[in-house]
């Protein structure tokens, strides 16, 4: 009687619903869930014992907590009158603790049999995996091809930042060498140096702007920062309009720099009118030479000349090094 529902069950649908088309065997089968079960239909006839009895036998375990939440699932299968019976579906650790407690007339041979059957199926499974994770797919033609230009996009890649690198150390060789002073080598436009400042004599700090290309209150600032220039009581330059510059003496002993004394008109609160001594510093050619490679060196692979408030920001942080280490003697 069991081996007719056992026929029943696996030619039926619902035998297929808890089983899995991969790997099976008569004893036990892999679920849907990839773990290696049996059920109570397959252990009551290995076992010689009436299904209902089985159950009976499962259902007292499961009560008493002998078979835990993992051990068992409770399924059915539909008999031949389209019937939907009860079964119970083992896992191989619940079936390794229900079989002692099932008797029946075939019970040793159906516990052998059953063992064995649960271990060549693990067998088996652990055989397709390893199999299936050592299977290597060959690519077809578009993967192929794909491959093919990924290889020369990375390749491409490559030589562009090889490219990019060589540039790079042309650019900081050129840097290097424009600051051991070869800048007649590296910047073309130093050769005409003589004729950017052919104009005879000293150039005040207006026109010297123009000569070199940049606005005057920035050449202005820039010459503080350089300490070719600076404001008495002044500590920015820039900010105290009516004071005039004063040249350092490093800068005039350098040939850098030199005064121009001059005289200016003013008028006296009464409408008359007198001339003032002026001292304005004054660039000379010399100077206009040293300024010109200068801005040249700042103005290397295209970099911006520094802002007006980064040049004052520059001296004011100057300032105050110099301040600090005096009191620090």
């Amino acid at each position: 009687m069991v081996s007719n529902q056992i026929a029943e069950v696996r030619a039926g649908h619902g035998y297929l619903d808890v089983a899995t088309k991969v790997v099976t065997s008569e004893l036990c089968r892999v679920s849907e869930h990839g773990e290696i079960v049996t059920d109570s239909l397959v252990i009551a006839e290995e076992f010689g014992r009436a299904h209902k009895n089985v159950l009976a036998s499962l259902d007292g375990l499961i009560e008493r907590g002998r078979l835990g939440g993992l051990d068992f699932k409770l399924t059915s299968y539909t008999d031949n009158s389209n019937r939907q019976k009860r079964m119970i579906e083992l896992s191989e650790r619940g079936a390794m603790i229900a079989m002692p407690f099932i008797g029946g007339t075939k019970s040793e041979e159906g516990q052998v049999r059953l063992v064995s059957a649960f271990i060549s199926m693990r067998e088996r499974v652990h055989a397709l995996e390893h199999a299936k994770a050592a299977a290597v797919k060959l690519p077809n033609a578009k993967e192929l091809a794909m491959l093919v230009i990924a290889e020369s996009d990375r390749a491409d890649a490559a030589e562009q930042r090889a490219e990019d690198e060589q540039r790079r150390a042309i650019r900081a060789e050129a840097r290097a060498d424009l600051l051991s002073g070869k800048v007649d080598e590296l910047l073309p436009a130093a050769h005409a140096l003589d004729d950017l400042v052919a104009t005879p004599g000293s150039e005040c700090g207006t026109d010297a702007a123009k000569t070199l290309g940049v606005s005057p209150k920035w050449l202005f600032l820039y010459m503080q920062s350089i300490e070719w220039i600076y404001k008495r009581g002044v500590r920015s330059g820039g900010q105290a309009a009516s004071i005039p510059w004063t040249m350092t003496d490093e800068a005039w002993k350098a040939g850098y720099v030199e005064r121009n004394v001059g005289h200016r008109e003013a008028r006296k609160p009464n409408g008359s009118v007198v001339f003032l001594p002026t001292n304005t510093v004054y660039v000379t050619r010399e100077g206009l030479k040293e300024l010109a490679k200068r801005i040249a060196v700042l103005r290397a692979d295209g970099k911006e000349l520094p802002t007006t408030l980064e040049l004052i920001q520059s001296h004011l942080s100057r300032v105050d090094a110099q301040k600090k280490a005096k009191r620090g003697k």
